[in-house]
């Protein structure tokens, strides 16, 4: 195999009719990975916000727990139900 074979090629996306090396290869290797960068930063954008979206869901669910666990200690709702307790 020469230096101008680079059958990994086809699998990175550049046509393997472009010989190794050459500025037409490069310039293809160069947009595949702006691509590629241009991909991650956008899943870095949806994992930034799945994450800001999450630490939202457990903020609300750990006010919503301390305020049961407030309410329970005040007697204003029985442990583990979410009903008052019976007056007797």
């Amino acid at each position: 195999m020469s230096s101008s074979d680079h059958p990994e090629s086809d699998l990175d996306g550049i046509d393997p009719s472009i010989p190794a090396g050459t500025l037409e290869y490069w310039k293809a290797r160069a947009r595949q990975w702006q691509y590629r960068c241009q991909r991650a930063e956008r899943e870095k954008t949806e994992l930034i916000a799945e994450l800001l979206r999450l630490q939202e869901v457990r903020s609300a669910k750990q006010v919503h727990d301390a305020e049961r666990r407030a309410a329970t200690l005040r007697g204003d709702v029985m442990p583990g139900v979410s009903r008052a307790p019976k007056a007797f």
